[in-house]
């Protein structure tokens, strides 16, 4: 199976690499358990509308238009309430960064930029 995006050899290596760090195995398990469940997200742990409301530095949000977590409806309703923010939709699911840094690299440097 050829994947439609993926990693570059760079993030390949990081990733392995941090998977081979002790306790690696037990920090990811108990920090999945901390935030999703067989249904999806904890609700005990969103972040409400009114935290959100509260961040006020500029904030570019890149969401997957297949993301597990949430539809692109999700971002939008984020990015609303917050009052200099504005999201990016890219392909692929959740963590769009790791498999769309090509698009997403001169997008983010631009932005950081624009706030530096």
């Amino acid at each position: 199976m050829v994947r439609e995006h993926p990693l570059s050899p760079e993030l390949a290596d990081l990733l392995l690499a941090t998977g081979r760090l002790p306790g690696f195995r037990q920090t990811l398990l108990s920090t999945l358990n901390a935030l999703i469940r067989l249904r999806g997200n904890r609700p005990e742990v969103r972040l409400t509308g009114e935290q959100l409301e509260q961040v006020t530095q500029p904030t570019l949000v890149f969401w997957g238009e297949n993301d597990l977590f949430g539809s692109v409806a999700v971002g939008e309703r984020m990015v609303k309430v917050m009052s200099n923010a504005g999201l990016h939709v890219v392909g692929g699911g959740h963590a769009p960064w790791l498999t769309q840094s090509k698009c997403i690299g001169p997008i983010a440097a631009r932005f950081l930029r624009q706030h530096s």
